[in-house]
This record gives C-alpha cells, structure tokens and sequence, in this order.
C-alpha cells in the first residue's frame, strides 16, 4: 500500500481530465453497456437507468450521484493490444501510460486507485524482465496508485514467476524510498553538526550520521561492494542467492559504533545498535 507522495507526474491537465469525464458521461448515456444478468438489470432499472433489453444507458446525473455516494475503488488492466503478435501487453510503455492516466482520473473523482505494476511481457527473470517491472512500478507509484497489484505476473499475465516477485520485492522498497522523497527538518539540516565539523572536516564519526542515516539509507539486496574487495564465490548475484542474503542479518560496522540490519516486517529495519569496542 501507497501513500500519496510529493514526488509524481500529471498526464492530463485540469482540461483534459474534465474533457475524458464529459466523453464518458455522453459514452454511457448514448452508448450505455450491455448486461446480461437479470437482477442487475432490474437494480439498474430501479436506480433510474433506461434499460432496452440487455443494453443500459445511464444518464449522467445518475452517474454522478452514484459517484459521488458509492464507497468503491476504481481501477483496473487497461492496456494494448501488440499488432505484430495480437497478444496484450503487460510491459509496455502504452500500458504504463494508460494506467497512470485512469489513477489520474481516479483521483479526479476521489476514489482510493487500484493500479498494475510489477508485471512483465517476458517468459524470464532477463534483463527484459528487469527493465519493465522497475519502470511500471516506479510509474504506478508516481501516479498515485494506492494499491497496486499484479507483482510478479509474467507471459503478460499467463504465469506467476516466484524469482519475480522476489526481484519485485526489492524493486518495491527502492521505489518506496522514492516517493518518500528528501525530508528538510531541523534534524536533517544539522547546521550544528556542519558548524561543529567545519570545512575539510568529515562527518562519518559524528553521532548524528550513525543515528540518522540508516533512516535515510535503503538498505539493498543488490551488492555494491567494490570488485576489488570481493572473492570470487561472493560476486554471485544470481537470482537463487538472493532469497539467502534478505534472510540474512548484515552487520555494519561504523566508526564509533556498529549497526545491526535484518529484514523486518516493512522491509529492512534496524534491529540493534551496540558501541564498537
């Protein structure tokens, strides 16, 4: 679950968004829809609705008062169709697109958006993979979607991929620490400790750094240590080690102190905090 952050992006303006609700309101009152259970058309029928068979036209008032009273949440898969294999597409950029424009348009009503990300058109955990689940759930995030679902659909949508959702697990967190954005208070401004260290001085030994910058710091599952510090057996990054390492508690050492990191409920927490002897 997402809350809305400051980060994110508009696909319509003010306009556009009153424009797509007016064609939708003539879509449904001249076009309608067609239902074809019978108690659905009789509420529909009650409610107001002018029903001709299976095909129901809603007029726009109706619409907009069931809008305005109906506790619900809006969302959805809306995306293309490929023409070169007549397959939906569950990784493109249209379909990242068109979900980011209907969560724009479900804020435009206030409701709550149910969005899709973490999903991907490859058959495998490759670099196609990696490029679309990264993109789309960063996007849904940004758009405001504030529940999002489909991590770890693959094939566009025929299969569930477990080493997906465990590379869209870590995916998520880093989006995550995105959206919270860069926080400006007095404590993280730190103009004492600044003053206190002065140029050319360093601040990796100050206290305030070891309190505060695991608050800051995503802690990832990808490694970054330099090659040159690594053996050979721990540059594997391969997907089957990953579920090992987040098992993992990792100790940080730290000049003046040592912090102890262990994945937690909400992602990777700091579980302890001792002196360094």
């Amino acid at each position: 679950m997402l809350r809305k952050s400051n980060l994110g992006f508009h696909i319509f303006t003010d306009a556009q968004r009153a424009e797509l609700h007016s064609a939708a309101m003539e879509v449904l009152e001249s076009v309608g829809v067609e239902i074809h259970s019978d108690q659905a058309l009789e509420v529909a029928k009650s409610a107001g609705a002018y029903v001709e068979g299976n095909r129901v036209r809603f007029p726009a008032p109706l619409v907009e008062t069931c809008i305005r009273s109906t506790p619900s949440v809006m969302g959805g898969v809306i995306t293309i169709l490929d023409m070169s294999v007549t397959q939906i597409t569950y990784g493109s950029p249209e379909f990242i697109l068109m979900v980011a424009g209907l969560s724009e348009m479900a804020h435009y009503y206030q409701i709550p958006m149910l969005s899709t990300a973490g999903c991907s058109d490859s058959k495998s955990c490759d670099g196609q993979h990696a490029a679309e689940i990264s993109q789309n759930l960063l996007m849904a995030a940004m758009s405001g979607g504030n529940l999002i679902h489909d991590s770890g659909y693959m094939e566009s949508g025929a299969c569930t991929s477990l080493q997906s959702l465990v590379i869209a697990d870590e995916i998520i967190g880093q989006v995550k620490r995105l959206v919270r954005g860069i926080e400006v208070n007095e404590k993280t401004l730190a103009l004492d400790v600044i003053a206190k260290v002065g140029p050319g001085g360093d601040f990796m030994s100050e206290r305030h750094t070891c309190d505060t910058f695991h608050g800051e710091w995503f802690f990832p599952t990808w490694r970054r240590t330099p090659r040159r510090r690594c053996s050979a057996s721990s540059r594997n990054t391969s997907l089957r080690s990953w579920p090992q390492r987040r098992r993992r508690g990792c100790i940080r050492s730290w000049r003046g102190c040592s912090e102890v990191v262990s994945p937690g409920e909400h992602g990777w927490q700091m579980t302890g905090h001792r002196e360094a002897s």
